[in-house]
């Protein structure tokens, strides 16, 4: 159930494909696997798994994590597999004797659970939300995984499915039949294709339609109450705006479902929807000092999926060069447009609270959140204008050299670099100008020789940028229908 956003995210949204049938995949395999499903809340983690389950014919014990404690847990996960199994068996252990220890007894259950699968001829143990599981009970990732030992040698379709909102959450499941959890074949349900999400509003054009993305985002949950056809200005006063609207305090319905003292969550997540910040910046604004009495909270939002971590390409993993974000564009337009001034929406009305709260605001916006368009066009398109698909994608900033919107190393080599235009003016020649002078001192994919550079722009093709990008061997321009993509592709 996702009573976060007002509707659920489902299984069969588009740009499921790929999920689905790596999922099934995993199912059909003959011998014991754990198979790790993450995405973020209301994604439709539970709904793919209940129905890729089912597809396959295997009896399946699916537990949900209840929100009341390990006693809850217990009961539930044992009335679960009566219900699905029947009378669960008794397995010896001569290791671990029965006790009054709860360690002894949780073992000892899942022992029956999957002993009653075997009987069966195989099965499917689902654990939906492990980071309730582990927070009930903090020694369950060790015990699912000591009873999971006798199941992995087996020769039978038998698995454990492990469904998290973040690869964080997975964290404090290890050792589950694997050395490491990275290890495991993860089928990721982030958001929609950014394509998808805003083509799914049915726009005029391909601008109306980056519009879309950049206000409602690519939650499955933003778009369950899509009405096509519907203007940019109708849809947000329908559901942002409309007091009756599904999304007119979403946002807040999900903190406060989520955490128990909220005002801290909601302090972060309105200073990053004024754009990324580094932990320092963050600190500061938080008035947190050092940053330490912040790293529980960026940890646990990040938990959530609904902040994100970059480091600059090119930066090692355990760099503390590092920038945080909002994970949706639709919390940046709630938390910078219209929680600030919802005292305003009684005033004006939701027609008049579009006019002169969100539309001066609404360049801002979508110069924002620009960028991150153009990253997931190279994630995702870059052999539609590279001739290759990304390799990886992300920004350039610190060490590495002067701030770059975009950058990635494709399949074949190449390296891209790009910029990103801010406003929906005629773009003209400085965007390469910029691009140029910070693409020369950048330490990124130096000595590569094929280096293709990039220039996102929102508004029309100057004739002295076209003229400008005619004599570079390998620059372009992408407007926004390179960028959207077009209705039907």
């Amino acid at each position: 159930m996702n009573d976060s956003w007002g509707a659920s995210g489902g299984g069969q949204l588009p740009g499921r494909e790929s999920a689905r049938a790596r999922l099934r995949d995993a199912l059909l395999a003959t011998s014991p696997r754990v198979l790790p499903v993450v995405g973020i809340r209301g994604a439709g983690k539970s709904a793919l798994v209940s129905e890729a389950c089912r597809r396959t014919g295997l009896p399946t014990v699916h537990m949900v994590a209840p929100p009341d404690g390990e006693a809850a847990l217990r009961e539930g996960l044992m009335e679960e597999a009566w219900a699905v199994l029947g009378d669960l068996p008794m397995v010896e252990r001569p290791d671990l004797l029965p006790t009054g220890d709860p360690g002894v007894a949780w073992v000892h259950l899942l022992d029956s659970i999957f002993e009653a699968l075997r009987r069966r001829g195989g099965g499917v143990l689902v654990l939906d939300g492990v980071e309730a599981f582990g927070r009930a009970r903090k020694r369950l990732p060790g015990e699912v995984a000591e009873s999971w030992r006798r199941v992995a040698g087996w020769d039978l379709p038998l698995h454990l499915v492990l469904v998290a909102r973040s690869r964080q959450g997975l964290e404090g499941w290890p050792g589950v039949g694997l050395e490491e959890t990275e290890d495991a074949e993860v089928v990721e349900l982030d958001g929609l294709p950014y394509r998808i999400a805003g083509w799914l509003h049915r726009p005029a054009s391909a601008r109306e339609a980056f519009r879309f993305w950049a206000l409602f985002g690519d939650h499955p949950g933003h778009l369950a109450g899509i009405v096509p056809g519907e203007s940019l200005e109708e849809a947000v006063a329908r559901r942002v705006l409309d007091p009756a609207g599904d999304l007119h305090d979403a946002p807040l319905r999900r903190l406060d479902a989520t955490f128990q003292a909220p005002q801290r969550y909601l302090a972060v997540l309105r200073i990053l929807a004024e754009g990324e910040q580094s932990w320092g910046a963050l600190a500061s604004r938080m008035g947190e000092g050092s940053g330490n009495r912040i790293a529980p909270y960026l940890k646990r939002l990040s938990e959530e999926g609904l902040i994100r971590v970059r480091r600059p390409l090119g930066s090692s993993e355990s760099s503390r060069d590092r920038r945080y974000g909002l994970a949706d564009p639709f919390l940046g337009f709630w938390f910078h447009v219209v929680l600030p001034r919802r005292s305003a929406l009684l005033r004006l009305g939701s027609e008049g609270f579009w006019e002169w709260e969100c539309r001066p605001r609404l360049q801002d916006h979508l110069d924002r959140w620009m960028p991150e368009a153009a990253r997931r066009w190279l994630q995702e398109h870059a052999a539609e204008g590279l001739g290759a698909p990304a390799r990886e994608v992300g920004s350039i900033w610190g060490a590495e050299g002067p701030d770059l919107d975009v950058a990635g190393r494709l399949t074949s080599g190449m390296v891209a670099y790009g910029v990103v235009q801010r406003g929906d003016e005629e773009a003209g020649l400085p965007l390469l100008e910029l691009l140029q002078d910070r693409v020369s001192t950048t330490r990124y994919g130096i000595g590569r020789e094929a280096r293709a550079s990039l220039l996102f722009i929102q508004g029309p093709e100057g004739e002295a940028l076209r003229r400008g990008v005619a004599r570079e061997r390998m620059a372009r321009i992408l407007t926004m229908e390179d960028l959207m993509g077009t209705q039907s592709g």
